[in-house]
């Protein structure tokens, strides 16, 4: 989550402070993953609970015309389920996964492109995996740290990923640093996915 939201969380958590302790953004990933992995009926009732965000606060969601603008300057949006719940967790996983493409279809149009996923909190497993690609999903982004193997013949349909932020790639005068990202990259490790050849 992004500092301002943390911050704006910890604020709703913690009323009587009127800033963030030191390690806000922490204490707030702390609490959202933990409140993340509660039952959606639980999740829910404590979110309820909480007051709500100035409605003043600049929008954190893209709008239909913003998706546009991206997908049509090159941007390629994929879909991440229809409630964020994960996958492996949801009663009904093929509806989040066909509601949520058909949305972004009727959202985009003919810029949706090619239909691809990203797990819901990176969970998943061979019952998702087999469900996304009978729905049509050519490729599927997962939150496993690492390099992914790809060899001449074609692409992996299953995709790990790497952190790649400014302070990894960038100097000390805030300049994209080519050999610092090198660095960075050459100290993962690769990754085969065992669940990434199709069935």
């Amino acid at each position: 989550i992004a500092p301002s939201v943390a911050a704006r969380l910890w604020q709703r958590l913690s009323p009587d402070q009127t800033k963030p302790e030191r390690d806000a953004l922490s204490a707030a990933r702390r609490i959202v993953a933990a409140i993340v992995k509660l039952p959606a009926s639980e999740r829910e009732e404590i979110l309820q609970r909480l007051p709500p965000i100035d409605p003043g606060d600049s929008a954190e969601m893209l709008d239909d015309v913003g998706l546009r603008q991206l997908a049509h300057s090159g941007v390629a949006i994929g879909a991440h389920g229809v409630s964020h719940e994960p996958l492996t967790a949801t009663d009904d996983p093929e509806t989040e996964l066909r509601h949520s493409w058909q949305d972004l279809q009727r959202r985009l149009g003919e810029a949706a492109g090619v239909p691809t996923l990203s797990f819901p909190h990176g969970r998943y497993g061979p019952r998702e995996l087999a469900l996304a690609r009978d729905l049509g999903y050519r490729l599927m982004f997962t939150s496993d740290r690492g390099l992914n193997r790809i060899d001449s013949k074609r692409i992996p349909d299953v995709l790990g990923r790497v952190e790649v932020t400014t302070q990894l790639c960038g100097g000390t005068d805030g300049r994209f640093c080519p050999e610092k990202l090198a660095l960075w990259l050459f100290q993962q490790p690769h990754l085969r996915l065992p669940q990434q050849d199709r069935q």
